[in-house]
């Protein structure tokens, strides 16, 4: 049986951040992550350009895979400078594993099921709003 070639692009040299006014490396309990890395092999965009994702809705690093809401990612190398983030703050690439649970809809006709992750329906948060 052959084997399926996997042809997601792949970001190199990439980074965990928080999608802020300013972008700062993520902490493994932020609560909204985008990457940023150098794309390789997606037809929307040149080799080699820099890129910032959309908000990360699964990530395995030692799976090498990452999950926005519209495209799925091989992993590369993470960046120097995120690594030894990580390194001076104690935390491993392990640390920053997320997996959206999916929730179940019931559709209109006939109570047709849908299933859609928690990211689907992601908006921010007021604060003033929040029961935390």
């Amino acid at each position: 049986m052959p084997q399926r070639v996997d042809s997601s692009p792949i970001l190199e040299d990439w980074a965990l951040l928080v999608p802020a006014g300013r972008r700062m490396l993520a902490m493994p309990d932020s609560e909204v992550v985008v990457l940023t890395g150098t794309l390789f092999g997606d037809r929307r965009f040149p080799d080699g350009t820099c890129v910032v994702t959309s908000c990360v809705v699964e990530l395995d690093p030692a799976g090498g895979i990452a999950r926005t809401g519209s495209t799925r990612y091989r992993l590369g190398s993470p960046s120097c400078v995120f690594r030894r983030w990580m390194e001076e703050h104690g935390h491993l690439l392990a640390d920053f594993v997320r997996r959206v649970p999916a929730i179940e809809t019931r559709g209109p006709l006939h109570g047709t099921r849908t299933i859609r992750t928690r990211a689907d329906h992601w908006r921010p948060r007021d604060p003033e709003l929040s029961a935390d």
